[in-house]
């Protein structure tokens, strides 16, 4: 009911039923160690656990060690497990002995090898180097991991003991795969390197990182001397609505794909996002046809690039930068040299992306949408071009 009063005698009131406004669950996420739960914005003590009804408080969803639903991370006890060792001789041995209830570090006392792919799932596993330098050779062709629903594999730490993932020079598969509802984090010290793809391309996608419909965050360290024969993205390739983000001090470098194919170090398709964002840098790449550094291919494909350097990447045919086919680019920070990179007074300087015949030094726009972050849109470009915020 509303109540009106009579501004000439207080004592005059009148009331009209009117329609109840209902339950505001439009604030932010509340939760403790196992649920979560909205509070109701005009009525205090009313609880919606899905976020849409009044209803009790709803237990987390946990993936990957972050809540689907309110984005709360899973406090897991720790577990550290040394490789080589009486219980555990193997990298393989130790996955398996994981507990799934707990985050646990796997210690690499010595240069190890892997005969065949290691499935990831369902628990969190780190590796690092206990000392020094430690590489993880795959001496057999095929995959060394595979990051499945559930599983989120960390690669390195922040410390400067090298972690190294070298893969084979004639191999038919990418180094790591990334399923639906896998993740893959690489830190800086965790180096991926000399992985050969040669498989056809209805065979396998990418070389480094294939990111299937998972998630990959790139935060550091280093993808590096992989090729791909018979497709596109030879250090990342990103797929299936699949997200990657590339930050902090991470560098893809030294990678290339073969005469005819697309996207030298990235090859963002199938509806999915990749972010760069921090001081990253995408530099000496190659593609034999376009795209030295990035190809971003499908409509409901997004780059979104934040800040970083992409430079002296070439292609032999238009693209040395960055090539929009279908999709969407925004650019809101960081630059992309094009002809003119030297000759810039740009901080640090950087040599030129570089095409063989064609057009798009810096950027080439076949199709799709290219904007900067103001909302002005950017064509295809031979010189260098730098990302502007949003107003």
């Amino acid at each position: 009911m509303e109540t009106g009063t009579c501004s000439h005698d207080p004592a005059h009131t009148t009331t009209r039923p009117v329609a109840a406004l209902g339950h505001d669950f439009t604030g932010a996420w509340i939760h403790d160690d196992t649920h979560h739960w909205k509070e109701c914005a005009r009525t205090p003590g009313v609880i919606s656990g899905n976020g849409v009804e009044e209803s009790a408080k709803a237990l987390h969803s946990f993936v990957g060690g972050v809540c689907s639903i309110c984005e709360r991370t899973q406090d897991l006890p720790t577990v550290v497990i040394t490789v080589p060792s009486a219980d555990h001789p193997t990298l393989a041995d130790a996955i398996t002995a994981a507990p799934a209830g707990a985050a646990t570090i796997i210690r690499l006392e010595e240069n190890i090898t892997i005969p065949s792919a290691i499935a990831v799932d369902g628990k969190e596993i780190t590796i690092v180097s206990q000392s020094g330098n430690t590489t993880i050779s795959l001496v057999n062709n095929g995959r060394m991991f595979t990051v499945g629903s559930g599983g989120n594999l960390i690669l390195g730490d922040t410390t400067s003991n090298t972690l190294t993932l070298q893969g084979m020079d004639d191999n038919t598969d990418s180094l790591i795969t990334v399923n639906s509802g896998g993740r893959l984090e690489m830190n800086d010290s965790a180096v991926i390197t000399g992985n050969k793809n040669t498989a056809s391309t209805n065979v396998s996608f990418g070389s480094g990182v294939y990111v299937d419909g998972g998630e990959f965050y790139m935060n550091g360290g280093k993808i590096t001397d992989c090729r791909r024969d018979s497709g596109n993205g030879a250090a990342v390739y990103i797929y299936n609505s699949g997200t990657a983000t590339i930050s902090g001090s991470s560098e893809i470098s030294g990678n290339e794909v073969a005469d005819g194919r697309f996207g030298g170090a990235i090859t963002v398709t199938g509806g999915s996002t990749l972010t760069i964002e921090g001081d990253v840098t995408i530099h000496n790449n190659r593609a034999g046809s376009s795209g030295g550094a990035i190809f971003i291919q499908n409509a409901g494909t997004t780059l979104n690039m934040r800040g970083g350097s992409i430079y002296n990447n070439t292609a032999d045919i238009g693209a040395g930068g960055v090539l929009v086919s279908l999709g969407t680019f925004n650019f809101y920070g960081g630059i992309i040299y094009g002809e003119d990179g030297l000759t810039q007074t740009h901080s640090p300087q950087r040599a030129p992306n570089t095409i063989g015949t064609g057009t798009g030094a810096a950027l080439r726009v076949s199709d799709g949408t290219a904007l900067y972050g103001d909302g002005t849109a950017i064509g295809t470009s031979e010189i260098t071009i730098v990302g502007r915020p949003a107003p």
